[in-house]
């Protein structure tokens, strides 16, 4: 995904932030309310804009944006910048500002934000002279809770250079501690009590240990990138303050600086590597073992991905970058789709207008008592109209009426074409009613042990009118 308005240095996707269907952008340094303004951008899950949001009192040098946190339809955003030092609430159901943050003189307010239902936090990370600290707030009254600071804190530690809070805990990197060694702290966030600090036994001078965090229910992730010369991402019990594991890049150039962004959804932690052109990813591990399930790559080399990157559980992966060349001028956010899939994709098709295979898939249930199947498709072109077919039977025909794809069925085709659809910025979905899909006969409904097979037609413009298909997707139901 791409800004139309995007300037070289915007930063578009510095930061990022999903939740639900919704992907927060940070472009801090967004110009169009005064230099380095900035601004965040919220799209849904197919790269159509929603809504861009900027501070009712948006100014230049604000750097709106340099942070963002979001839990259900509640989004902090820090403006950290010299006219700025505050961080801004908004409803992302509405658009709408709720509250202003700001502590009068505290330097760098809103460097990081974090929030958790009612519940928010704001870092100000302090410089060679001060301490860095954390500022808890209740956003029901926006009145400040408590204050935390590190017990072993001194100048230029970075307190609050990271932060995460979930469950009424937060965690807190202060990776310059120690000449760069680096510390993490677990806090109960309400009353600011010190539960643990990490300082894993391996970590060694300059290692940045706490450069990111993150945590869920019972593990908390702490990034330092330059362990190693490659960095790492280390596992503790929030209940204990056990070490669980260490998990290192594979493979691991010099400077890749594995761990410089950390997520945890409820059952995955995400790591990513940031430096090395040639092996940047993001990868997917079992929270409880540390074991890597899925990594995910741009299809092309991308400054600065998975410097910044957001993710909503077993939902919606968003990550930034910082390339501001040709068409991404500006920055760019890559999304990925995290949300499980059922069934199975089959047959093949040709690319349309777009240079691209329009993609299919399932997700839902296959349970026939659940009724849950969804279809999604996707690399479609733009404000195209088109419908999903159906059949029990796979087949393969090529280029049927002058289409420029394969039909992947055969025998009895059923038409969803009361459900004509949009292309939008291309994608479309269409819950299906498994207790009434369209047939030639009139609606049937599904039983268990049955196949059935879908495709997506859609009208395009490829050099002339024409139409193409995406590839098969099949569904054995139970």
């Amino acid at each position: 995904m791409r800004r139309a308005d995007g300037y070289q240095g915007d930063k578009f996707g510095d930061a990022s932030a999903v939740s639900g269907d919704w992907v927060l952008s940070g472009a801090w340094d967004d110009g169009d309310a005064g230099d380095d303004a900035g601004a965040v951008f919220v799209h849904d899950r197919w790269g159509q804009l929603v809504v861009k949001l900027q501070p009712s009192d948006a100014d230049k040098y604000k750097d709106f944006g340099y942070a963002i946190d979001v839990d259900g339809v509640t989004a902090i955003i820090g403006a950290p910048g010299w006219n700025g030092e505050s961080a801004y609430v908004f409803d992302l159901s509405t658009g709408q500002e709720l509250l202003k943050l700001s502590m009068a003189g505290v330097q760098r307010f809103g460097r990081q934000v974090a929030v958790d239902g009612t519940m928010a936090a704001v870092a100000a990370p302090g410089d060679v002279t001060t301490l860095g600290a954390v500022y808890i707030f209740d956003l029901t009254t926006g009145t400040q809770i408590a204050l935390i600071t590190a017990s072993d804190g001194v100048p230029n530690d970075l307190f609050g250079s990271s932060i995460a809070l979930d469950g009424g805990k937060l965690v807190v990197g202060a990776w310059n501690k120690n000449s760069g060694r680096g510390a993490a702290y677990l806090y109960d966030a309400a009353s600011g009590q010190e539960l643990f600090k990490w300082v894993p036994a391996d970590v060694g001078s300059s290692d940045k240990f706490g450069t990111a965090v993150d945590l869920n229910a019972k593990v908390a992730v702490v990034g330092a990138i330059y362990h190693g010369l490659s960095g790492a991402a280390y596992a503790f019990d929030i209940s204990s303050g056990q070490e669980l594991y260490k998990i290192l890049p594979d493979p691991a150039p010099n400077s890749m600086r594995f761990g410089q962004c950390v997520r945890c959804s409820t059952t995955n932690v995400f790591v990513s590597a940031d430096g090395n052109l040639i092996s940047n990813y993001i990868g997917k591990y079992d929270a409880a073992t540390g074991v890597e399930v899925e990594r995910f790559e741009p299809t092309a080399d991308e400054n600065g991905f998975g410097r910044n990157f957001g993710v909503d559980d077993d939902n919606l992966l968003s990550a930034g970058t910082y390339d501001n060349s040709g068409a991404k001028l500006g920055g760019e956010v890559l999304f990925f789709d995290l949300t499980p899939r059922v069934g199975g994709t089959y047959c093949w098709s040709w690319p349309n207008s777009t240079g691209a295979v329009a993609v299919i898939y399932s997700i839902g249930s296959t349970s026939v008592v659940d009724n849950d199947l969804t279809l999604r498709t996707y690399n479609l072109p733009a404000n195209q109209f088109g419908y999903f077919v159906n059949s029990q039977t796979q087949g393969f025909n090529s280029f049927p009426g002058g289409s420029q794809g394969n039909l992947c069925l055969a025998g009895q085709l059923g038409r969803h074409s009361a459900q004509v659809l949009n292309t939008g910025f291309g994608a479309v979905e269409l819950t299906i009613d498994i207790t009434q899909v369209p047939t030639p006969g009139g609606l049937y409904a599904v039983i268990p042990g049955e196949t059935w097979n879908w495709q997506f037609w859609y009208r395009d413009f490829n050099q002339n009118p024409t139409s193409n298909f995406t590839y098969g997707a099949s569904v054995t139901f139970q």
